[in-house]
């Protein structure tokens, strides 16, 4: 083998270390099967050196296989370092490769934003990593929208849509929720990916702005809050502003209404000493004009003042002033019925001012006010109640009309001043004209003489008086003046002193009888009245009546009234004469027998001492029995002055049942008697009291007996009532009254008797009223009647006066109240 076959083998050697080494490091199939198809062809050469070797030496000359291998070997080893060179360069673009991925993998991992691939349905192919609690395991091969909230399912849809089918890049904000429910904002940037047209998957890019969108969130919700807060300051500012201008508006209205007041109080004060000192006659005008200075400077367009009547309540315009352009109304206001207006007369009624500053604020019931206020087209009113002293005199008035007016309580107060100052002039206008009235009447009483009439003064001078009280006393005009205490007896010159008093500090001295001197020296009876006319003159006025025919007429009815009431007992007695007997026969009876009881002792002379003692004591009582029923029949028919004194109503009682009791047996009518214990005494004249109980005993028993069913029975009680007086009660169970009759049972010669006359209940009444009490009747149990006097109990200082000529009057019976 030769040089150049060495030369060959060597280089077909290094060839094939490369090749393997390009094998080993490329792995590539068509470097390798180059390089051996180069190591094929320089197989012949290997085998030629290998199995020629030790048969021929290694010469110096070359055959053409020789060169054909030692070319073969020279390519092969160019090729394998070509094919080497290529390894080395592929290597270097595989490092490259692998770095690139690497740093691009590192990129994608650690860059903050998610980076995701996702076909059309949504479902995740890639995902680098995830920020939120979901991990790549469970995202990728899962749609993405499971981690989107339902309500942003169709608007990730949508942008899908428009990236994969389109191919434009769409950006949008999208929360996601995470596994625990929490939610996160994030900005997903969407491109086109893959390599077919239209593209099958996007890439999206996602970005959490979550601290963004609170950032944003925050921002909003501040600035929302800011401009609510603008919003509530400037609302502030406007109610500030508003309430400054009303406050403004506030302050001009107090200055004018200060200004109006100062105004009110200047035009009261004015009016104050005006109407002091203003004639009577003149003080309508006043009022007017002071009406019209008042509603110019208070700025209403109608004043007034009404005056109420009573029964019914109706209010009549006394004064009125209207401001220019507001028809007046007094012609219609004249006996307006309040009832009209029932809720102004009821706050009217209670005292209550009503101030109203718009017809709205009226209330449903004030209908009718509403009504007739808003036919003048007035807007606000306030009325204002008068008084005199504690009766309700009318009221004053304030309107304004088409305009809202607030009354403050002091312009109502001052309202009120200036309606009592009104008031107090038209009360001494009223005054003035009813002085003159009385004036009038007072002269022609006295022109008339009907009654004698004195002009005096308060010390009792007599200065002037007319015809009837000369013709009177005797005197003439020229023995005026005279004084009280010349013509009075002085018996009753204690009343003139208790009259001049009486005037000084009461102005009046109640009417009282006394006595007056006639100038020939007799005395004249008469009833005496005086008033004070002028409290600072000191002038009285007196009216004195003759009570001369008045006491002979009275002396006649006494006269006349003593015998009625003797012809009443002589007919009572008349009544009892069989009674009377029968009292009287009893004792008489009693005596006898006691009498011939003691002469037969005596006769016989067995006298036994004890026993004669006891039958002459019963004989001395007897006596003394018989000579009292004698007493009180001779004491009731006297003809007798009526004598005062304590009287012990159950005696007078008892003893008008002595006298009656005959009669009741007779009659067979029981008589009860309840008669309380520690009865006071009454002051007056035990006779006239037995024969009133006696004639309401005898009519109980007449009427009882008539009656034929039910208990004959009169029942007579006694008591203290409330009022501390004494209570007689005397009830009987006949047939009654009838009610037609009971107002006439206690008038004169009214009687229901055939032979009756007519007075026993008359001279009953008179009786009890004469001693200060009082008589009714009232209807009993079992139809029958029940009479009831009260007597008060003795009072020695105020003796009851006699006063026979009641019986004259006609009294009504019925019963007090």
């Amino acid at each position: 083998m030769g040089i150049l076959n060495f030369a060959s083998l060597v280089l077909l050697t290094i060839a094939g270390i490369q090749t393997a080494w390009a094998w080993r490091n490329l792995r590539d199939w068509r470097l390798a099967f180059a390089c051996l198809t180069l190591l094929l062809a320089g197989v012949p050469g290997i085998f030629e050196f290998l199995f020629d070797v030790n048969k021929k030496p290694l010469r110096a000359d070359f055959s053409f296989d020789e060169v054909q291998l030692f070319t073969v070997g020279v390519l092969a080893v160019v090729a394998a370092s070509f094919i080497k060179q290529i390894i080395h360069s592929q290597q270097m673009a595989a490092v490259a490769q692998s770095v690139s991925e690497f740093q691009l993998a590192s990129i994608l991992e650690n860059v903050p934003d998610a980076i995701l691939t996702v076909d059309r349905d949504a479902k995740v192919l890639f995902l680098n990593h995830s920020d939120s609690l979901y991990t790549v395991e469970d995202v990728v091969g899962q749609s993405a929208l499971r981690m989107l909230p339902e309500e942003a399912h169709s608007n990730m849809q949508s942008a899908l849509a428009e990236v994969i089918q389109e191919g434009r890049s769409v950006e949008l904000d999208v929360p996601m929720i995470d596994r625990d429910g929490s939610k996160r904002w994030y900005t997903c940037r969407m491109f086109p990916a893959g390599s077919g047209s239209p593209p099958d998957t996007a890439t999206v890019i996602a970005t959490n702005i979550t601290q963004r969108k609170h950032a944003e969130n925050e921002l909003r919700r501040s600035r929302d809050e800011l401009e609510q807060r603008v919003v509530e300051r400037t609302r502030e500012l406007a109610l500030a502003n508003q309430e400054l201008r009303s406050e403004i508006i506030e302050r001009k209205q107090t200055e004018r209404q200060l200004f109006s007041r100062i105004e009110f109080e200047r035009i009261i004060s004015g009016l104050s000493s005006r109407f002091i000192d203003l004639d009577p006659g003149q003080i309508d005008p006043a009022i007017e004009d002071a009406l019209k200075k008042l509603g110019e400077v208070s700025g209403t367009d109608h004043c007034s003042i009404c005056h109420l009547n009573d029964s019914p309540p109706m209010a009549s315009m006394t004064h009125e002033w209207c401001r220019d352009g507001i028809d007046p109304v007094s012609d219609l206001i004249q006996d307006l019925p309040m009832e009209q207006h029932p809720w102004l007369w009821q706050k009217i009624r209670e005292l209550v001012p009503v101030h109203i500053s718009n017809l709205d604020e009226l209330p449903p019931e004030a209908k009718t006010l509403k009504v007739a206020l808003k036919s003048r087209e007035m807007q606000s009113f306030v009325v204002v109640p008068l008084t005199s002293g504690h009766v309700l005199w009318g009221f004053v008035s304030f309107a304004v009309k088409g305009r809202q007016v607030s009354w403050h309580d002091d312009m109502v107060a001052l309202l009120k001043i200036v309606g009592d100052i009104f008031l107090s002039a038209l009360e001494r206008q009223r005054a003035s004209e009813a002085l003159r009235a009385t004036e009038a009447r007072i002269n022609r009483l006295f022109q008339s003489n009907i009654i004698g009439s004195t002009f005096t003064d308060v010390d009792g001078v007599l200065y002037d008086a007319n015809d009837a009280f000369l013709n009177m006393t005797g005197y003439s005009r020229e023995d005026l003046p005279l004084r009280w205490r010349d013509l009075t007896p002085p018996e009753w010159a204690h009343l003139d002193e208790q009259a001049l008093q009486s005037i000084r500090t009461e102005g009046v001295a109640p009417p009282r009888e006394k006595e007056y001197f006639h100038r020939d020296g007799h005395r004249v009876p008469i009833l005496m009245g005086t008033a004070l006319l002028d409290k600072n003159s000191g002038e009285c006025i007196g009216f004195v009546i003759d009570l001369t025919e008045r006491k002979q007429a009275a002396e006649r009815i006494r006269e006349l009234t003593s015998r009625l009431e003797g012809a009443s007992r002589l007919s009572v007695m008349g009544e009892m004469t069989a009674g009377l007997a029968h009292e009287l026969h009893q004792p008489l009876a009693v005596i006898a027998n006691y009498a011939n009881g003691c002469i037969r002792r005596l006769s016989k002379e067995t006298l036994d001492r004890p026993k004669l003692i006891e039958s002459m004591q019963e004989v001395v009582a007897q006596s003394i029995r018989a000579g009292e029923i004698l007493r009180r029949t001779r004491d009731f028919l006297h003809q007798r002055e009526i004598q005062w004194e304590s009287v012990y109503l159950n005696s007078v009682i008892r003893d008008a049942v002595h006298l009656a009791e005959l009669d009741s047996r007779q009659k067979d009518v029981e008589i009860r008697l309840h008669l309380g214990q520690n009865l006071p005494d009454i002051f007056g004249d035990a006779v006239q009291l037995t024969q009133a109980i006696l004639n309401l005993l005898l009519n109980g028993i007449q009427a009882t007996a008539e009656n034929p069913s039910g208990p004959k029975m009169i029942s007579v009680e006694s008591d203290i009532n409330q009022d501390s007086a004494v209570q007689i009660t005397i009830a009987d169970t006949g047939l009654g009254i009838p009610t037609e009759l009971r107002d006439s049972i206690f008038d004169q010669f009214f009687t229901t008797k055939s032979n009756g006359l007519g007075m026993g209940l008359a001279i009953c009444k008179s009786t009890i009223e004469n001693h200060g009490g009082k008589i009714w009747m009232r209807p009993g149990a079992f139809e029958g009647t029940e009479f009831l006097l009260v007597l008060p109990r003795a009072r020695r200082e105020l003796r009851p006066p006699v006063m026979l000529a009641k019986l004259t009057e006609q009294p009504a019976a019925s019963a007090p109240r």
